[in-house]
C-alpha cells in the first residue's frame, strides 16, 4: 500500500482544504464539494441542485461555455460534476503542472457563474432530454423510483434530475437565490488528492486570491438541515413497461454513515451481492438460471441507508425468485453468517478499499466526504482496522435491523404480457414469511 500523507486547513473565509500528497502518481485531482444537494431544495423545487450544477458550466463573468472547457482540455486536464441528494462535486484531472489552471477554472465556476438567460432556458431543455433518456434505460431508473416510493415524505426521496414539472415551474431568478445561498465558502471543501505539497497548493490558493472570497446572502434554503431518521416504506409495486427483462429491485433498510454497524452493512451487502461469490448471484444465476446479472447496492445518508438488490430476470421468474429470497433470508436469519463466510467478504471489502488506494480520484472523493461526515481524516489503515473488529456476533446481531419485513420494499418494471392472469395478483400479495 502507498504512504500517502494528509493534511488540512481551514481558510479565513472558511473553505476547508484537505490534501492527500501521493509523491509516485502523475495526475493530481481536485473536487470542490459544495455542502447542498437535492434534500436541501425547497418544496416544489425538485432538480434545483442539479440544474445548478449544468449551469455553472454555461458561461461565468470571466470565461464563455466553451472557454471554460477549451482551457481545460488544451492543458490535456478533464472537467466533470455531479449532483447527490447531499452535496454537489466540480472536479478535474490533470497534469501536476496545469494544477493552477484546475484551480481557477474550478474558482471561477464556483463563485462567478452569471446564468444568462438564453443559456438557462437552453440547459432546461437538455436536462428535460436527459430525464427523457435516463427513463429509457429501466435498470438506471428503476433506482430512481425506489427512492422516490421508499422513502416517500422524505427530501431523500426526491429525483436528482427532477421533473419536467418542476423545472418548468424554475425561474432564473430561482436559480441564482440557490447558487448566491448555497454556494457559500462555509459550505464547501476543497479536496486534492495526487503528487502535491499541501503547503504548496495553499500558497497557490492565496496567490489566486480564493482565500478572500466570500459570499453573504439573506438566508432562502435549509442550512444544516435537520431530518427524522430514515424508515423505509413497505409496498409491492409492479409497473408496466416494455422491457425483455423484468428488473427487480429488494429494498432492505440499512443504517447512516455514522452508524457503529455501518461496516456490518458492508459486509452484508457484499455477502448477498458483492461478486461471483455472492449468496444470492450463486443460487439465482448459478444453481437457478434465472438472472444475468445480480448484485446489491448500500446507500447511506446521515439519516439512515437502504441496501437495495438488484436482479434483472425474465418476467415469468420473479415470483419464484422471491420464494426464493425468502427461503435465503430465513436461513440467514436462523444459521447467521460462518466464520468462512465473515472472512471471504471482510477480505473482499478490505481489498475494495486497499485498491482503491491506487485510485486518486477515489481517494480525492473519499478525502472530501470524510470532511463532510465526520469532520476528519479516514485512512485506509483506519477502515481496515474498524472492519477488523467485525465478530460473527456482531454481524449477527446486526441481522434483525437489516431484515424487518415490515420496512421491506419490492419494486418491478417490466412486461406483462407474458405473465399468466394470476402472476401479478401473485406479486401484489406477496408477503415475506421468513421472520414467522
Amino acid at each position: 500500500m502507498h504512504t500517502a500523507n494528509f493534511k488540512k486547513t481551514v481558510l479565513e473565509n472558511g473553505i476547508r482544504v484537505v490534501t492527500e500528497t501521493h509523491s509516485w502518481a502523475q495526475t493530481v485531482h481536485v473536487g470542490f464539494f459544495i455542502e447542498c444537494g437535492t434534500k436541501h431544495e425547497l418544496e416544489g423545487q425538485m432538480g434545483m441542485a442539479h440544474l445548478t450544477e449544468h449551469m455553472v458550466f454555461k458561461g461565468t463573468a470571466n470565461k464563455s461555455p466553451l472557454d471554460i472547457v477549451l482551457d481545460i482540455e488544451k492543458a490535456g486536464a478533464d472537467i466533470n460534476a455531479h449532483t447527490s441528494r447531499e452535496y454537489t462535486c466540480f472536479t478535474t484531472t490533470g497534469l501536476k503542472e496545469s494544477l493552477p489552471l484546475c484551480l481557477n477554472t474550478l474558482t471561477d465556476l464556483v463563485f462567478n457563474a452569471d446564468f444568462k438567460d438564453e443559456e438557462f432556458e437552453r440547459e432546461k431543455g437538455v436536462v428535460i432530454q436527459e430525464i427523457d433518456m435516463s427513463k429509457d434505460n429501466l435498470e438506471d431508473h428503476i433506482f430512481d423510483l425506489f427512492f422516490e416510493l421508499t422513502f416517500k415524505g422524505h427530501p431523500v426521496a426526491r429525483n436528482i434530475l427532477g421533473t419536467k414539472k418542476t423545472l418548468n415551474k424554475i425561474t432564473r431568478q430561482d436559480l441564482i437565490n440557490y447558487y448566491e445561498e448555497c454556494y457559500q465558502t462555509s459550505k464547501m471543501i476543497i479536496s486534492v488528492a495526487g503528487p502535491v505539497s499541501h503547503e504548496e497548493f495553499i500558497d497557490l490558493i492565496k496567490k489566486q486570491g480564493l482565500d478572500k472570497k466570500q459570499k453573504s446572502k439573506p438566508k432562502v434554503y435549509p442550512e444544516n438541515i435537520s431530518l427524522s431518521p430514515l424508515k423505509p416504506l413497505n409496498y409491492n409495486e409492479w409497473q408496466a413497461r416494455p422491457s425483455e427483462q423484468a428488473h427487480l429491485v429488494i429494498g432492505l433498510p440499512s443504517v447512516s454513515f455514522l452508524s457503529p454497524n455501518r461496516f456490518e452493512a458492508y459486509v452484508l451487502s457484499s455477502y448477498l451481492g458483492g461478486g461471483m461469490t455472492s449468496r444470492l448471484y450463486q443460487v439465482i444465476r448459478e444453481q437457478k438460471g434465472w438472472a444475468y446479472n445480480v448484485y446489491t447496492y448500500l446507500q447511506s445518508f446521515l439519516e439512515g441507508g437502504s441496501l437495495s438488490v438488484y436482479i434483472g430476470s425474465a418476467p415469468e421468474n420473479v415470483n419464484a425468485i422471491l420464494q426464493l429470497l425468502d427461503q435465503e433470508f430465513k436461513l440467514l436469519l436462523k444459521n447467521g453468517i460462518s466464520l468462512e463466510d465473515l472472512n471471504l467478504y471482510k477480505t473482499q471489502v478490505k481489498a475494495n478499499i486497499v485498491m482503491g488506494m491506487d485510485d486518486l480520484e477515489s481517494r480525492m472523493n473519499s478525502i472530501g466526504i470524510n470532511e463532510m461526515i465526520f469532520k476528519k481524516y479516514r485512512s485506509a489503515e483506519d477502515v481496515i482496522k474498524d472492519l477488523d473488529k467485525i465478530s460473527i456476533e456482531s454481524f449477527n446481531n446486526m441481522l434483525p435491523q437489516s431484515l424487518i419485513p415490515e420496512q421491506m420494499s419490492i419494486l418491478c418494471m417490466g412486461e406483462t404480457s407474458r405473465l399468466v392472469p394470476t402472476a401479478i395478483d401473485d406479486f401484489k400479495k406477496f408477503k415475506w414469511g421468513f421472520y414467522d
